[in-house]
C-alpha cells in the first residue's frame, strides 16, 4: 500500500478531483478583473451639429485603466450542478482507489501464497530426491548381492533423475514467485525474502446469500456505478440549464485621459463607476438544447442499465469465488488424510522391498503417490488462503482484513 505505483497514481486522481471541485466551486464566487488600454487615432474626433462647424470632442491619444467584477446571480442552476458534479468527480476517485486497494491487497496474497506454495512444492521434491537416493542404495546394495535384476535398479536411477530434473524445476518456480513478490513489494528482483508461513485455517461461516449481500453493499465498483449513475442525472440537469436565462451582477469603475497616467483630458471626466444587472438568454439555437438535454437523458438509461449489469457480474463472481472456498475447504480434509495414508504406504512398501516381499516398482509408485498427496495437501492449503482472498475481493471486503 505505501509503494505501489497504482496506489500513487489513485491518489493523483483523488487529489485532480479536489482541485477540480475547488475549482468549480471557484465559479459559484464573484471575478475580478482589472485592465489597461491605449488607442491613438489618426484625427481628432469631431462632432457635427446641423450647419455648424464641427468641433473637437476628443483627444487623439485615449488611455483607459478599469478595475470590475461580475457575480453570477443566476445560471439555470447551471454553476451549481457543475459543483456538484465536481464533488461527484472527487467521491468517485476515492471509490476508485478503494478498488485499486482491493486489487493490489488480492494480488499481493496471491504472490506472498504462491510463493509459500513453490517453496513446500520444493521441499516435497527434495524430500523425494531423498527418499529415492536412499532407495537407490538398497536397490544397488540388492544387486551387488544378486538379489534382483539390473532392471529393477535401472528403474530407480531413472526415478532418482527425474526427481532430480523436478528439483531444479521447484526451485527455479520458487525463485520467479520470489522475484514476482518482491517487484509486487517494491523491492529488488533478487532481494531475499523470509515470510512467515501459514499452516492454518479458518472456516469460512457467512452463507452464500450473506456473502452475496455484503459484496453488493461494500464492492467498490457498484458505489462507482452508483455515483455515475448520479452524475448522469445531474447531467441532464445541466443540460436543460440552458433553457433559462442568465443573471449577473456587475460593476466597474475606470480612469481615462489623454496621457499614461490616466488622469483625464478636456473633453470627458477623469473617472466614473457603475454597477448593474446583466441578463442574457439564447432562446432560439434549432434544437441544440433539446438535443443535448436527450442525449444526457440517454446516457442516463445507459448507466442505469451499466449498473444493473455490473450488479449481476459482481453477484456471478461472489458466487464463483464462494463455491471455489467451499471446494477448498473439502480438498482440505482429504488432502490430510491422504498425506498419511501415502507416508504408511510408503513406509510399509519400503519394509516390504528390503524383506524381498515386493519389487522396485511398488516402492517407486508408493513413492509417487507420497509426493503426490503432499503436492496436493499444501496445494490445498494455500489454495484455501488464495481463495479465501478471492472471495473477499469479490465483496469488496479485502481492505477490512
Amino acid at each position: 500500500m505505501e509503494k505501489n505505483s497504482e496506489i500513487k497514481i489513485a491518489e493523483s486522481s483523488v487529489a485532480a478531483a479536489k482541485a477540480r471541485a475547488r475549482s468549480a466551486s471557484a465559479d459559484l464566487l464573484a471575478k475580478f478583473e482589472t485592465g489597461y488600454s491605449m488607442t491613438r487615432l489618426s484625427d481628432d474626433p469631431e462632432a457635427v451639429f446641423g450647419a455648424n462647424p464641427a468641433f473637437i470632442i476628443g483627444s487623439k491619444p485615449n488611455y483607459r485603466w478599469t478595475v470590475g467584477f461580475a457575480q453570477p446571480i443566476f445560471t439555470g442552476f447551471a454553476l451549481t450542478t457543475a459543483h456538484e458534479l465536481a464533488e461527484l468527480g472527487v467521491d468517485t476517485a476515492k471509490l476508485e482507489k478503494e478498488e485499486v486497494r482491493e486489487e493490489i491487497i488480492l494480488r499481493t496474497k496471491e504472490a506472498y501464497f504462491q510463493h509459500l506454495l513453490a517453496g513446500r512444492f520444493r521441499s516435497v521434491a527434495e524430500d523425494a530426491v531423498k527418499r529415492l537416493r536412499s532407495h537407490l542404495k538398497d536397490a544397488q546394495a540388492m544387486y551387488d548381492a544378486g538379489m534382483i535384476p539390473r532392471n529393477d535398479l535401472l528403474k530407480s536411477e531413472v526415478q532418482l533423475a527425474d526427481a532430480e530434473q523436478e528439483l531444479v524445476r521447484a526451485g527455479n518456480r520458487e525463485e520467479l514467485t520470489r522475484s514476482n513478490l518482491n517487484l509486487l513489494l517494491k523491492r529488488g528482483i533478487n532481494d531475499d525474502l523470509l515470510l512467515e508461513d501459514i499452516l492454518s485455517w479458518t472456516p469460512y461461516a457467512p452463507s452464500l446469500e450473506e456473502s452475496l449481500r455484503q459484496g453488493l453493499e461494500k464492492r467498490p465498483e457498484v458505489h462507482v456505478m452508483e455515483v455515475t449513475v448520479e452524475q448522469a442525472g445531474k447531467s441532464v440537469r445541466l443540460a436543460r440549464s440552458h433553457y433559462y436565462p442568465g443573471v449577473m451582477l456587475v460593476g466597474e469603475y475606470y480612469r481615462q485621459g489623454d496621457n499614461a497616467e490616466v488622469n483625464g483630458n478636456d473633453f470627458t471626466n477623469t473617472k466614473n463607476a457603475l454597477i448593474g444587472l446583466e441578463a442574457k438568454w439564447t432562446f432560439f439555437e434549432w434544437g441544440k438544447t433539446g438535443d443535448d438535454v436527450a442525449q444526457t437523458l440517454y446516457e442516463k438509461e445507459k448507466a442505469e442499465e451499466s449498473r444493473n449489469r455490473l450488479r449481476d457480474k459482481v453477484a456471478i463472481e461472489i458466487k464463483q469465488a464462494y463455491l471455489d472456498l467451499q471446494t477448498a475447504m473439502k480438498n482440505m480434509d482429504t488432502a490430510k488424510g491422504a498425506v498419511e495414508q501415502a507416508k504408511e504406504n510408503y513406509r510399509i512398501t519400503d519394509l516390504q522391498y528390503k524383506e524381498q516381499m515386493t519389487t522396485s516398482t511398488e516402492v517407486l509408485d508408493a513413492q509417487t503417490l507420497l509426493s503426490q498427496a503432499e503436492a496436493h495437501y499444501y496445494g490445498a492449503l494455500y489454495g484455501y488462503n488464495v481463495a479465501s482472498a478471492s472471495l473477499l475481493r469479490a465483496m469488496g471486503a479485502g481492505r477490512e482484513q
